[in-house]
């Protein structure tokens, strides 16, 4: 039995969901829909509204269960529709053939009704237009029909209150009067711009050039060139470090007449990790030439300031080059840095003359190092390997602690810094996660605290790690599934047998397929203490 309260939650987060982006988009078609429209009307555009806004998520729900269809599929093929209802308003010959379509569609035996179609049915016909478009933009998925009345009919309100309030004003403005069609087609103009900035479609455009694109691989002559470098500035002092590794103190001082390559990164952090080789290969052919290498490493999790872990990570990379421990960021802070792994080229004078955030731009990087030491381009770097592109968008990295976390998807709410029991959801959406089983949330990471505690996350991705601990540094045994099934060919490094030992704090290669998939991840913790701070994607 559904209780009451819940149904009346529903219908709060209805009225809640009106303040939403999503209002945006319907709110030029709930004004252009009671221009020129009887009285009815938007008691029809209520009606149809809350009949669709009802169903619609039970439908969606199952659609998406048996077709593995993502929300975000239904929610961009809800702007197309109303793309082209703006477009549609922008154009009296199309305004006025969807006039005569809708007042076939809502013939009755009432003449007068056919007689006029901006009546109440009609309206009907525009609310469940509405409320098509509606649902898969808030993201609502039904698991009840009367929790998805409750929210259709808490929404519904505020709507009518604009329809009816838009209504009078517009009958009441003698120019809105005389100047209809074109109101009608500034609401058009208004519902594509609302589109465009809504959905996303604007970051696609803009990262679409129809220009060629200028050339910045290797110069080819002898005499080199600084490829994308940047206006000169001094370097700020390496500060307040810890401990350094691999090296006595360094200052920048005291290495001019050197050119210097400043990394930040840090050692559970993939893309950082992912450099590494390419740092290496530079330190072994440009040392003796001049140039030296400073990995500066910036914690991002407070295990990462730890002096044994970093040095056993430096140890695995065969790190060879001075590592800064900039435990406190100052270091960090002095450079205005945002992003690891991030670069910075300094040359003999003491001058950033290049900076470059991320992994690629290898063979720009070298390039640019030859530059500085004054070397010929006769054995010219060569082009490094490109990032393997792919049609579906990769899931982004995922933190789990509660400072950073998102896309946390179990029916429970989540307790911070509490013992809590959580369960998964009947669906997982794609790049979400959840949990089953006794867990605490904490700053950083959640931690598992019974038996068989598990996670859950639906990805996409060719390879997955994760970042993992043990409360206690007592090592624990995790077991995985993919699918439902245990890792067989496609299990990571650090995975036999469908399981991994977590004895340390750092990053784990779990799924390594032949392609990128969807999927379903399980980790369970065989032993309470498990500890996960993060997703990274491949």
């Amino acid at each position: 039995m559904i209780d009451l309260q819940i149904i009346g939650l529903a219908f709060l987060k209805g009225l809640g969901l009106i303040i939403s982006p999503c209002i945006l988009p319907i709110l030029p078609i709930i004004l252009a829909g009671v221009v020129q429209s009887g009285r009815k009307r938007p008691f029809g555009i209520i009606i149809g509204f809350i009949l669709v806004f009802t169903v619609l998520p039970l439908i969606s729900h199952q659609l998406m269960v048996l077709t593995g269809i993502e929300s975000d599929m239904l929610r961009h093929a809800a702007y197309v529709f109303l793309m082209i209802f703006g477009i549609i308003l922008c154009s009296t010959k199309l305004s006025e053939e969807l006039s005569e379509f809708t007042q076939h569609a809502a013939m009755t035996d009432d003449v007068r009704a056919l007689r006029n179609p901006s009546g109440f049915f009609s309206g009907t016909l525009l609310g469940a237009v509405i409320g098509f478009i509606f649902v898969p933009c808030t993201g609502v998925t039904g698991s009840s029909i009367l929790i998805s009345l409750g929210l259709s009919v808490g929404m519904s309100i505020p709507i009518l209150i604009i329809a009816l309030v838009g209504q009078k004003i517009i009958g009441n403005l003698t120019f809105m009067k005389h100047h209809i069609h074109k109101i009608r087609k500034f609401l058009g103009l208004v519902i594509i711009v609302t589109v465009f900035m809504s959905s996303g479609w604007l970051n696609v455009i803009k990262n679409i050039t129809f220009l060629p694109k200028v050339e910045t691989g290797i110069n080819l002559k002898n005499d080199t060139k600084l490829i994308n470098g940047i206006t000169p500035y001094p370097a700020p002092e390496i500060m307040n470090i810890d401990v350094w590794i691999n090296s006595e103190t360094v200052s920048l001082e005291s290495l001019k007449d050197k050119v210097i390559l400043l990394n930040f990164w840090t050692y559970s952090c993939l893309n950082c990790v992912r450099t590494i080789p390419y740092l290496n290969e530079l330190y072994k052919k440009y040392h003796t030439l001049g140039l030296e290498i400073i990995g500066v490493h910036s914690p991002e999790f407070t295990f990462e300031r730890n002096l044994m872990n970093v040095s056993h990570a430096i140890e695995s990379n065969n790190i060879a080059y001075p590592i800064a421990l900039d435990n406190q960021l100052s270091t960090w802070r002095a450079y205005q840095n945002q992003s690891r792994p991030s670069f910075y080229l300094i040359d003999k004078k003491g001058n950033i003359v290049y900076a470059h955030v991320g992994e690629g731009e290898y063979d720009v990087i070298e390039n640019n190092i030859r530059h500085l030491l004054g070397l010929s381009m006769d054995n010219p770097p060569k082009e490094h390997k490109k990032i393997e592109k792919h049609s579906f968008k990769v899931t982004p990295e995922t933190y789990l602690g509660y400072e950073r976390m998102e896309k946390f998807q179990s029916s429970q709410s989540v307790n911070l810094d509490t013992d809590k029991t959580y369960s998964y959801p009947p669906y997982m959406r794609l790049h979400h996660w959840a949990l089953k089983g006794k867990w605490n949330f904490g700053k950083e990471a959640i931690t598992a605290k019974r038996v068989d505690a598990s996670l859950i996350i639906r990805f996409f991705a060719k390879k997955i790690f994760m970042v993992m601990g043990s409360e206690n540094e007592t090592p624990i045994n995790v077991t995985f599934k993919l699918n439902g099934q245990s890792l067989d060919k496609n299990a990571g490094k650090a995975v036999k047998k469908s399981e991994c030992l977590v004895n340390q704090q750092t990053l784990y290669e779990i799924i390594a397929l032949s392609q990128y998939e969807r999927g379903e991840l399980e980790i369970i913790s065989q032993t309470p203490g498990l500890q996960v701070y993060a997703f990274a994607f491949d």
